[in-house]
């Protein structure tokens, strides 16, 4: 055998590539499925923000090329913590940020839940490439027709 560097796998060359990755780009759009909302959150408010949350990034995902139906448990568990997010944002409005506990003021437990699902959240937008940041390390193209625009 020559001297020198051991020939890589070919499964291994794809691996330790320095090309940009463009896979996204070139898989075609895949049909997601959207999950029964009332079977995962029951049939109040949290089903239908999930189903409204899902409705706005679904499509604009499709249009921008990147969906795959890989994507689908990600993209609801995205959906489900922005229902959870709206849902403790009620409580905190309606209870409170601070309650009198036994031992003198606490905060509500709505606060606690709202971080944790906001931090949820975040990592979800970067996953899916919904936010300026996120679309430019996954190299998704961005024109004016395709703007991810959420508000």
């Amino acid at each position: 055998m020559p001297a020198g560097r051991k020939p890589a796998l070919a499964s291994l060359r794809v691996v330790s590539s320095t090309r940009p990755n463009t896979m996204a780009s070139q898989a075609p759009p895949e049909e997601v499925v959207e999950p029964r909302w009332r079977d995962l959150l029951g049939s109040g408010r949290e089903a239908r923000d999930a189903r409204a949350y899902w409705r706005t990034i679904v499509p604009r995902l499709a249009d921008a090329g990147v969906l795959s139906r890989l994507d689908e448990v990600t993209i609801t568990e995205a959906c489900i913590c922005w229902a959870r997010i709206r849902e403790a944002e009620r409580g905190l409005t309606a209870h409170g940020a601070v309650h009198d506990g036994e031992r003198g003021p606490r905060r509500s437990p709505w606060l606690i839940a709202l971080a944790q699902y906001r931090q949820a959240l975040r990592y979800y937008i970067s996953e899916l490439g919904l936010s300026p940041v996120a679309r430019a390390r996954l190299a998704i193209p961005r024109s004016d027709s395709q703007e991810l625009d959420l508000d």
